[in-house]
């Protein structure tokens, strides 16, 4: 009997496409996360996502397909701060609330998408790389709240 199938919590989608650009997986408490990691790569995977994140309270993972000829294309391109790079501290464990800030930190994105939020360091990285996917895109929240 297998486990339920992944969903991340939030995609960003092309407007005029159902191509998933980003997906988002947000975890708070006592998770493995090298086990959410991988089913967040796997997901990626299987739908052509360039762009995954993983967000806990503390540390937010960007993964991006590399395109390499390997088995493990999908590869950890930055670890940031997550109150640094969503501007939001003080969220703590509570997961629906974690979730609402990094939604409105992606809407935001998808509004200015020439206007990066943040001009320091690694936080900076992540969300030049970002941008691009963030054209004509639009945020999904993709199960129950």
């Amino acid at each position: 009997m297998g486990g339920a199938v992944f969903s991340p919590d939030v995609i960003v989608r092309a407007n005029d496409r159902p191509d998933v650009r980003l997906a988002v997986e947000v975890k708070v408490g006592q998770v493995d996360l090298d086990e959410v990691a991988r089913q967040l790569r796997d997901y990626m995977s299987a739908v052509a996502c360039p762009l995954g994140l993983l967000v806990t309270p503390r540390q937010t993972h960007v993964y991006q397909e590399t395109y390499s000829d390997t088995s493990d294309s999908i590869r950890e391109f930055a670890v940031v701060e997550t109150p640094v790079l969503i501007g939001a501290r003080g969220i703590g464990e509570n997961a629906l609330e974690l979730e609402r800030a990094v939604r409105r930190w992606l809407e935001t994105m998808v509004r200015h998408p020439g206007v990066p939020l943040h001009r320091a360091g690694e936080v900076a990285r992540v969300e030049d790389h970002l941008l691009p996917a963030m054209v004509d895109a639009e945020v999904t929240v993709t199960g129950p709240r």
